[in-house]
């Protein structure tokens, strides 16, 4: 099981680690870009850097949903000695937002269809889990139009919502697994959102250049782009003397302006061409 910075930060902030095992966690944790590592105020629990790795490869973590007795429950933390439940279905079936501790060594892995099903309910009920805080909160739904982090099916994805209707979030578009997703639709509940970082809005950078695109944020639109040379490579364009000439692309102000107005070419006969149209047009206004 793959454990996200906000899981790995929780586990540790409830565990104590003897010295020789914090260094070594420090080290994992940096190795890992798992984020860098504070040592308890208020351990919960001890700890071992061998309990720690196997928590990493099949622990269970904050927001994880698990099967504990006859109950489903979401997991607020989930340490060696103490583990608790921050949501959880009572006896008779009623979703109670509450605080449970419970004893790790019972918990056990819930189905997709537990998962969703809790996660449904809080959602439909203005509720969710906050990732930072690991408890549950008000649900506040994504501004429209602006970059978000989002996670649905357990995939992470990264997008642009356009609008909400009929409790349905209409997309823009989505990147997921390095895919463009367009005009999709994902239902309120079935999705979390969190602020995106400036990891997430690289992806997105890259991912829509990759296909000749770019979210405007000035008109709030998908643009087309035209092609752009690599770092390093030649691109024409034409001079203020109206001829073709070159350049290095090293994206540079100037060259950055020049491919905004469409100045800019990647081969020389399309240079000329250009030039060719526009001094036939100069031409013929001239004739006038």
């Amino acid at each position: 099981m793959s454990k996200t910075k906000e899981q790995v930060n929780r586990y540790l902030t409830h565990c104590r680690f003897p010295v020789d095992d914090w260094n070594k966690i420090l080290l994992y944790c940096r190795q890992n870009n798992l984020g860098y590592a504070h040592k308890s105020a208020h351990p919960k629990s001890d700890s071992t850097f061998d309990q720690f790795i196997e928590w990493i490869k099949n622990g269970f973590g904050s927001g994880d949903v698990v099967r504990y007795g006859h109950t489903i429950g979401i997991l607020s933390t989930c340490t060696p000695e103490y583990s608790l439940l921050c949501a959880y279905y009572s006896y008779d079936n009623k979703l109670l937002v509450s605080d449970l501790q419970i004893s790790t060594d019972r918990i056990i892995e819930a189905t997709d269809t537990d998962k969703k099903r809790i996660y449904g309910e809080l959602r439909m009920s203005g509720l969710d889990f906050d990732e930072r805080l690991a408890r549950i909160c008000e649900k506040k739904l994504p501004p429209v139009l602006t970059r978000i982090a989002y996670r649905h099916n357990d995939i992470l994805g990264y997008g642009i919502i356009r609008c909400y209707k009929n409790n349905v979030a209409h997309f823009v578009f989505g990147i997921e697994n390095g895919e463009i997703k367009r005009d999709f639709e994902i239902p309120i509940f079935e999705f979390s959102s969190n602020a995106i970082d400036k990891d997430g809005i690289a992806i997105i950078t890259n991912t829509l250049n990759d296909s000749l695109l770019r979210w405007n944020t000035s008109t709030c639109q998908l643009e087309r782009l035209h092609p752009r040379a690599k770092f390093g490579e030649t691109y024409w364009y034409i001079t203020d003397k109206f001829s073709v000439s070159n350049a290095i692309e090293n994206n540079a102000p100037t060259s950055n302006v020049r491919y905004e107005r469409g100045n800019y070419f990647l081969n020389h006969a399309e240079a000329t061409e250009f030039l060719m149209t526009i001094q036939q047009l100069r031409k013929k206004k001239g004739d006038e």
